[in-house]
């Protein structure tokens, strides 16, 4: 399996991605909201059947340009406010 936190830190530098599918992948860890907020512009995020764990939730709902989230049996843990 690959660390998915590793991947989502090396793609952060692209600024204006705003699709971003990760679905079925052989990705692990845990992804926190350091690896997320450089997707200022993301404005969809599909994790069906994803191993990665996403902790907190927190930056789902200050995401001005979150438009759609697809997270079908993701491992999630935390709370949307």
């Amino acid at each position: 399996m690959i660390d998915g936190s590793k991947v989502l830190q090396s793609i952060g530098s692209l600024l204006s991605l705003k699709t971003l599918y990760l679905s079925y992948t052989n990705f692990k860890g845990t992804v926190v909201n350091q690896e997320l907020h450089n997707f200022t512009n993301l404005e969809e995020l599909i994790l069906d059947e994803s191993n990665l764990q996403l902790m907190p939730l927190e930056w789902l709902t200050l995401s001005n340009s979150m438009k759609m989230s697809i997270l079908k049996n993701p491992h999630i843990r935390g709370c949307l406010h």
